[in-house]
């Protein structure tokens, strides 16, 4: 008799509102959760359903004001073109039987986007072309390391802004030619320059050493 009385004195068993643990003798019917981790939990659930696709709510509106100031279209499409840069280069061994399987069943639309490329790219793609050639001469060393193809880039782009800018045609001209019957350079930053069009024909594949 004394044991039900002190069951019926303790007052019902109180049990934590997010995980269903029995709450310690003694709690007040306040104490709705067994700690602080299922107090965080269950407000962060309540929140939710208070106000559901909140978050996606304030993303869409930053994402429209962005847009809105040209803010997007300069940052954010160069952050993710340096990311879709870094995984071609990281998975460029399962990518490259893609690629060559989409270049041949659709050959047309590949040359149309390589046109295009080479439309908005003139400096890469005669910097390309140049270095093809070299490297069939032999020319371009292995040992180049991308801080020299960057360098050699930007004096192929150089010689493209001038005559976009100006209308004056300059070319990227060896120092000391690849080829001579003397001597023969390499396709290196140190020995490209930037000269006029005109000067570079007349010059040749002399070397004035």
């Amino acid at each position: 008799m004394n044991n039900v009385t002190a069951l019926f004195a303790a007052g019902p068993t109180l049990n934590c509102a997010e995980c269903g643990t029995p709450l310690a003798t003694g709690r007040t019917a306040r104490a709705r959760f067994c700690n602080k981790h299922c107090a965080e939990i269950n407000g962060c659930r309540r929140r939710r359903a208070a106000n559901p696709g909140g978050r996606k709510k304030e993303a869409r509106k930053r994402t429209a004001k962005l847009r809105g100031t040209g803010y997007w279209r300069k940052t954010d499409i160069e952050v993710r073109r340096a990311g879709k840069r870094r995984y071609n280069h990281k998975h460029a061994d399962r990518l490259r039987p893609i690629l060559k399987k989409y270049r041949q069943e659709h050959p047309e639309l590949y040359r149309q986007a390589s046109l295009a490329w080479a439309k908005r790219n003139p400096a890469r793609c005669a910097a390309k072309v140049r270095a093809r050639g070299a490297a069939k001469r032999g020319a371009t060393p292995k040992w180049l390391s991308p801080l020299d193809e960057a360098s050699i880039l930007v004096k192929y782009r150089a010689a493209a802004f001038i005559k976009r800018r100006f209308g004056i045609a300059y070319h990227v001209d060896h120092v000391v030619p690849l080829k001579n019957a003397n001597v023969c350079g390499l396709h290196v930053p140190w020995n490209l320059e930037v000269i006029p069009a005109r000067v570079n024909n007349s010059k040749g594949n002399r070397h004035y050493g």
